[in-house]
């Protein structure tokens, strides 16, 4: 059974998605830590005093590290999702459809921002992966596309 392209296609940017978001986990795992310390450091050097018993620099580092966790369970899903599509597999064209609608109302929030905070940097991003989502979904709702996820031979046959 051959995949079609746009499927790899899809597969790809799971797969860069989760670069990013190991990439991101990373850098709230270790920049948090360094941000926390840097404030206090700040703070002690402005000699305005911290509450007492306050260790900016440890609630920082867990702030970073639970921010980290996310990422990283996220990333970890968008590998399944990516191998899924790789592997045809009905549930990961269901989730990336699920992902796509999601992204389609963070993309139009982010949108409406832009429009409201005059952005136009921030427009056109924000429309560029709203363009992205709503191709994605009609993709993968395509006739031809779902009966390759369906793993049905004869109804490939009968489409050819």
């Amino acid at each position: 059974m051959n995949r079609p392209v746009g499927v790899t296609l899809i597969a790809v940017l799971d797969f860069l998605g989760m670069v990013l978001q190991i990439g991101f986990g990373l850098v709230f795992l270790v920049g948090m830590s360094f941000l926390g310390a840097f404030i206090t450091k700040i703070a002690a050097e402005s000699e305005r005093q911290l509450p007492p018993g306050t260790n900016l620099t440890a609630v920082m580092a867990s702030v970073g590290v639970v921010m980290a966790i996310g990422f990283f369970i996220f990333a970890l899903l968008s590998a399944l999702i990516g191998w899924g599509m790789l592997k045809l597999k009905n549930w990961a064209r269901i989730t990336s459809i699920i992902y796509s609608s999601i992204g389609i109302l963070f993309c139009g929030l982010g949108l409406l921002l832009a429009l409201l905070h005059f952005n136009p940097i921030s427009f056109i991003w924000d429309g560029f992966w709203l363009a992205v989502n709503v191709f994605i979904i009609w993709y993968l709702l395509q006739p031809d596309v779902k009966v390759v996820f369906a793993g049905r031979p004869q109804a490939m046959a009968a489409t050819a």
